[in-house]
């Protein structure tokens, strides 16, 4: 659940079009891939509670990625744009080395 389908898409330099709910804007942002906005809650799922709700976001959904995707059709370079940043953000922020130090640092010293 919390996109680990967006890390391993970007550690390849694939930028990716994601809402905005759960974990994600956390991952991915409009410079490294694609935000869609949609109705959330306070704690960050979607709104999808009535049929009137689940409607309100498909249409809200759909609206922002045919946005999308008319922007990567008019213009195609942003797709290696973004490529490269979301691979630099992954260097930068979901290396799984340096998250591996970091835990055996934690474990270390809890062990202390």
């Amino acid at each position: 659940t919390y996109g680990y389908f967006v890390l391993e898409a970007q550690s390849c330099g694939c930028p990716v079009i994601t809402t905005n709910i759960r974990a994600l804007p956390e991952i991915n942002n409009n410079e490294c891939g694609w935000i869609i906005d949609v109705p959330k809650d306070d704690l960050g799922n979607g709104i999808l509670k009535t049929e009137r709700d689940r409607a309100f976001f498909c249409n809200i959904l759909e609206q922002g990625l045919e946005k999308v995707l008319t922007d990567i059709i008019n213009k195609p370079y942003q797709i290696s744009d973004k490529g490269k940043k979301a691979l630099q953000r992954i260097k930068l922020l979901h290396d799984p080395i340096r998250h591996a130090e970091q835990l055996i640092a934690i474990y270390q010293e809890a062990l202390e």
